[in-house]
């Protein structure tokens, strides 16, 4: 029997990689405040076809959560000041506003020279992701250990943010927040599955995010 073939056309591993980093490294990759910050939702079409693009879209904001792929693919090529710029910027925007106070936004765009976070606001279905939030600290942790950055860990806004962070996700009432919960049979493997109020994704992320804040803490404790 034949070996069943693709109707796809096939390249070479190295040429897939190059195009890829063409397209982040030409398209996809923004600046902010004059400095390489990170990723586009989704790159602008060439052709002009902005009229069937609902006005109020935010894929030309940087996602906190679709970054982490792409801060770690620079972290592994070398380019740290890229990823501590885009986890500066994150930080400035935490929100000190009880009772969100520690959360970070969704995404973010810099318009006329200022950063618009958008907290749940401007997001499709308007809500906010507790993901990003849980992310940043994981980054944070993998940008200290593969860098060697130190110093970042110990800046007083850094360890600031991360007590921030833990009094927000340690409160009891953290657990009751309806951005944790999922409605019986939301996954599926052969069966309706009962994980009614346990995503797993976001309890193992959860997981990450506080060994990855022991990490950082332990460090400013030298």
């Amino acid at each position: 029997m034949s070996k069943p073939t693709s109707s796809h056309p096939t390249f070479p591993d190295a040429t897939l990689v190059q195009t890829a980093q063409d397209l982040l490294y030409e398209q996809a990759m923004v600046q902010i405040q004059g400095a390489w910050a990170g990723t586009l939702a989704a790159i602008p079409p060439k052709s002009p076809r902005t009229e069937t693009i609902e006005p109020d879209l935010n894929y030309s904001e940087l996602f906190i959560r679709d970054n982490i792929p792409v801060m770690i693919y620079l972290l592994i090529q070398g380019k740290h000041d890229i990823v501590r710029h885009f986890l500066t910027l994150c930080l400035t925007l935490q929100s000190n506003h009880p009772p969100t106070q520690g959360i970070f936004p969704t995404s973010f765009v810099e318009e006329d020279g200022k950063l618009l976070a958008d907290y749940g606001q401007r997001a499709i279905g308007r809500v906010i992701s507790v993901d990003a939030t849980l992310w940043w600290v994981i980054l944070a942790h993998c940008y200290v250990e593969r860098s060697g950055d130190r110093d970042f860990a110990l800046q007083p806004e850094v360890q600031q943010g991360l007590q921030n962070y833990l009094n927000l996700i340690l409160r009891p009432s953290f657990r009751a927040a309806p951005t944790l919960f999922v409605p019986d049979g939301a996954f599926m493997i052969d069966r309706p599955m009962d994980v009614w109020g346990t995503p797993l994704e976001i309890q193992v992320l959860l997981y990450g995010s506080l060994l990855s804040a022991i990490g950082l803490m332990q460090v400013a404790e030298g």
